[in-house]
């Protein structure tokens, strides 16, 4: 199945990732990490939170709506009020993924770190090393 994505505060467009229904989260978020190298590296799991990108009716996210805006910007209350319980590591797919519509967003990725932004963990690990 095809799942897009946000990662929140990147302000990248949407993505998308294929994974099978029977998969669980932590094989969803090796994906989305692959498909991203750049992005995560140096970036462990345990700081990547993936949420359900629902609406308080249930429903998607459309991928043109203000709030879409604002998560991809890493709007704060926005970012906050939507992406409160993330998923569980061992939950399977199927147990989320159930109607997935076009033009939708389905899933919201965040990085964190004691609350600092993606944006600010990628700067961090992208800085060159000193030799010892």
């Amino acid at each position: 199945m095809k799942l897009w994505y946000l990662i929140v505060g990147t302000r990248t467009d949407a993505m998308s990732v294929n994974v099978e229904r029977s998969d669980d989260v932590s094989d969803l978020l090796a994906a989305i990490k692959a498909s991203n190298p750049f992005t995560f590296a140096g970036i462990d799991d345990i700081m990547v939170k993936l949420y359900l990108a629902t609406q308080n009716d249930g429903e998607w996210f459309d991928a043109d709506a203000p709030q879409t805006t604002a998560l991809m910007e890493g709007d704060k209350a926005t970012v906050d009020a939507i992406c409160q319980t993330d998923l569980n590591q061992q939950d399977l797919l199927e147990q989320h993924f159930h109607s997935l519509e076009t033009r939708k967003i389905h899933l919201l990725v965040r990085a964190v770190d004691a609350g600092k932004p993606l944006i600010q963990l990628i700067a961090k690990s992208s800085k060159p090393r000193s030799g010892v």
